[in-house]
């Protein structure tokens, strides 16, 4: 009986190799880009928008109910969270 020596890593696992990679170059990109913009002395204008969005969800209001809100449910949490830690302090950007 003949045997076949198996590979170290399964076929599938190999073939996220690319994407996985691709992700962590644009993940990367987006930071370098993210901090070079930031150093540029331009200020991003969203904050304001998305602390509106936090502070009316502390306030008790349901998005897509009582405020219009443009972004899927799961970007809630990015929201919320920083206006539940600094609610009134004044530290929320």
């Amino acid at each position: 009986m003949h045997r076949t020596r198996m590979p170290s890593r399964p076929a599938d696992a190999r073939s996220w190799d690319g994407p996985v990679l691709a992700a962590v170059a644009f993940a990367a990109l987006a930071l370098l880009v993210a901090v070079v913009w930031d150093s540029s002395g331009r200020q991003v204008v969203d904050f304001p928008l998305y602390r509106l969005y936090g502070e009316r969800m502390v306030d008790g209001l349901v998005p897509y109910r009582d405020f219009a809100l443009e972004y899927p449910p799961l970007a809630l949490s990015t929201f919320l969270l920083p206006a539940l830690l600094t609610a009134g302090d004044g530290t929320y950007p």
